[in-house]
C-alpha cells in the first residue's frame, strides 16, 4: 500500500505536469508566464492565472483551492447568472458559426498516406439568429471570396508551430499549426477580415517544440501490431493545402448554408467562383 505522503506527490505531478496545460491554455492571451517576475496587482487576469497554476510544493488544501478558483473562473456559479432566460445569448455555443475548410493539394500527398484536410472556424457574437438574412449572408460570403478565393484559392501551409489567437468578444479561438509567424499573422488577419476586425499581436502566441524532427517526422516508422505492420500515424504533418469551400451554421436550423465554394461541388453556394 503507497503511503499518502507518496499518494499526495503523485497528483501533485497530474497536477503541475497536465492541469496546468490546461490553465495555460485557458489564459493564452496573456503574455508567457515567468514565476520570476512579480505579477501586476491591477491585471486581474494575470493575477487569476498565477493563482490557478500549481506547485510541487502546495498541500493538499491549497491544491483544492487552486482547482476550486479555477472552476469559478472558466465556469461561473449559477446564481450568478441573473434573470438568465431574459438576458443575450453570449454563450459561444450557441451563436452562429463559420467554418472554412482546406483540403491538401494532391501533388503534396506522401505516398501511403490519405489526402489531409483541416478546418478553421468562428463564432458571430454580434449576430443572431434573427439577424442573419440572405443580405447579410452574402456579405459575409463576398469577404470570403476577397480573401479566400481571389485572384486564386488561398494557400494553407501546415506546419508543426502551434499558434494561437483568442478574442472571446468576437468569438475567436484560433489553434494552427503553421510553419511560421508570417503564415500565421497573414491567415489570421484574413480570417478576421471576414468580421470585419483587425489583427491584434499581442494575442497572437506561438508555441515551438524544441526537437521537432524527433517529436514530428516526417515519415514516422512502422510499427508491428498482431504480427503485422502497420504505418504509425503522423503528428503535425507538414503540408500545403487549397481552400475549400466554407460554410455558415445558424442554431435552429438542421442544415448548413454554404456561403462560399471554390469547388463547384457544393449545391446551392451563395457565391462561386
Amino acid at each position: 500500500m503507497p503511503s499518502s505522503n507518496y499518494s499526495i506527490a503523485q497528483i501533485q505531478s497530474f497536477l503541475v505536469n497536465r492541469f496546468n496545460q490546461q490553465v495555460t491554455q485557458h489564459f493564452s492571451d496573456l503574455p508567457t508566464y515567468d514565476p520570476t517576475q512579480p505579477v501586476s496587482t491591477t491585471n486581474s487576469r494575470a493575477m487569476a492565472r498565477q493563482v490557478c497554476l500549481h506547485t510541487t510544493s502546495d498541500s493538499a488544501l491549497v491544491s483544492l483551492l487552486r482547482l476550486l478558483i479555477y472552476e469559478l473562473e472558466v465556469n461561473p456559479p449559477i446564481y450568478d447568472q441573473i434573470d438568465q432566460k431574459e438576458a443575450p445569448v453570449t454563450d459561444r455555443k450557441q451563436k452562429p458559426e463559420i467554418k472554412l475548410y482546406f483540403r491538401e493539394l494532391l501533388s503534396e500527398v506522401e505516398p501511403g498516406y490519405d489526402q489531409l484536410h483541416c478546418v478553421t472556424s468562428f463564432r458571430l457574437m454580434e449576430e443572431t439568429q434573427t439577424s442573419l438574412i440572405k443580405s447579410q449572408q452574402l456579405i459575409y460570403a463576398q469577404r470570403i471570396q476577397a480573401q479566400f478565393a481571389h485572384p486564386t484559392p488561398y494557400q494553407r501551409k501546415a506546419g508543426q508551430t502551434m499558434f494561437t489567437y483568442n478574442d472571446w468578444d468576437i468569438g475567436v479561438a484560433f489553434q494552427l499549426l503553421l510553419r511560421d509567424a508570417t503564415t500565421a499573422e497573414d491567415l489570421i488577419t484574413r480570417l478576421l477580415a471576414i468580421q470585419g476586425q483587425t489583427i491584434n499581436l499581442a494575442a497572437l502566441n506561438q508555441s515551438v517544440n524544441q526537437n521537432p524532427t524527433v517529436a514530428f517526422p516526417t515519415i514516422p516508422g512502422n510499427i508491428t501490431i498482431a504480427g503485422k505492420q502497420y504505418k504509425e500515424r503522423r503528428v503535425r504533418p507538414t503540408w500545403i493545402g487549397n481552400y475549400q469551400y466554407a460554410t455558415l451554421k445558424i442554431p435552429g436550423l438542421s442544415g448548413v448554408i454554404t456561403l462560399h465554394d471554390s469547388t463547384g461541388r457544393r449545391k446551392n453556394a451563395l457565391l462561386r467562383n
